[in-house]
């Protein structure tokens, strides 16, 4: 019915009889699309609301699950060591990291060169007191 209404005003586009009628179906459908949405919310929240009241837990978030669908878990991008390329995939990701702390943990501790490029402590604590009482 509303198909026919939007044809029939895309034939006759100066006819506002046509127009007319297919706003008022277009606004019927969608009224009626609202309710069903709140129909099934409510629905929806009442037996949420009855999992609750019931200390039903697993029923509980089974529902809430079913509304807001699972949890999507997801990687950071991180740089590879040169810095320049963008790695996106999971298991690029991985290894990257653990490439990371290979290096990080494959130093030689008497080498103490890397010192000097961290900040200084004064750097960190500005407007903080340095010295106790």
């Amino acid at each position: 019915m509303r198909k026919t209404a939007y044809k029939a005003h895309l034939q006759q586009p100066k006819s506002t009889a046509h127009y007319q009628r297919w706003i008022r179906i277009r606004s019927q459908v969608q009224h009626h699309l609202r309710e069903m949405r709140n129909s099934w919310w409510m629905t929806k929240a009442q037996e949420i609301q009855e999992h609750a009241n019931n200390n039903n837990i697993r029923t509980f978030y089974e529902a809430l699950r079913s509304v807001f669908g699972p949890i999507r878990r997801s990687f950071c991008h991180v740089k590879d060591s040169s810095g320049t390329l963008l790695i996106k995939e999971r298991d690029g990701v991985l290894s990257r990291w653990a490439e990371h702390f290979n290096t990080l943990l494959k130093r030689n501790p008497s080498d103490s060169s890397f010192l000097d490029s961290l900040p200084s402590a004064s750097h960190h604590l500005r407007g903080q007191r340095t010295q106790p009482d």
